[in-house]
Formats: structure tokens, sequence, C-alpha cells
């Protein structure tokens, strides 16, 4: 897991390893003070949904709602390595 913060804006990346999971979703929320929350997931209706709501007190985005998914983007993994991400 790695974190980068820099001015307003907030970057968090997850590198993941041997997963059995067939794609991931790379997702950028912009938050409600204009900085911008990135994530990697497996289920993006669930993960924005728990983001909206507040589910998880020590995530970035509990104090910064409302919320707004800004961007999202579908990758495939595959034998347990990242594969597909170019830019």
């Amino acid at each position: 897991m790695c974190e980068f913060k820099s001015g307003n804006k907030h970057l968090f990346c997850t590198i993941l390893y041997n997963t059995q999971q067939e794609a991931y979703y790379l997702y950028i929320i912009l938050c409600d003070d204009g900085s911008f929350y990135t994530g990697l997931t497996d289920d993006i209706l669930r993960r924005f949904e728990e983001d909206v709501n507040g589910v998880y007190e020590t995530c970035y985005t509990f104090k910064r709602r409302p919320l707004i998914l800004n961007i999202m983007k579908q990758f495939h993994f595959t034998g347990g390595y990242r594969k597909g991400i170019t830019n």
C-alpha cells in the first residue's frame, strides 16, 4: 500500500499480488473539499457505496462527503500479476 499527498490532492494506491480476481477497478473520487481520493477495488459499486455512506471512519473520504465518482477504469488481471495498466 502506498500513499501520496500533494497540495489538496490525496492519492492512494494498492498493489495486488497472487489474486484470484479477474478484474479490478481503479477509481478517482472528487471529495467535497476539492481533494481527490484514488482507490482500487474488485467491486466498484460496493466500494463507492461504502465511501458515500461513510462506512469506515478512518477512510480518507469519511469527513469529505458528499463525493462524486470522477473517473473509473477497469483492468484485467491474469496469473497473479498486473496486466493492462499502461497509463
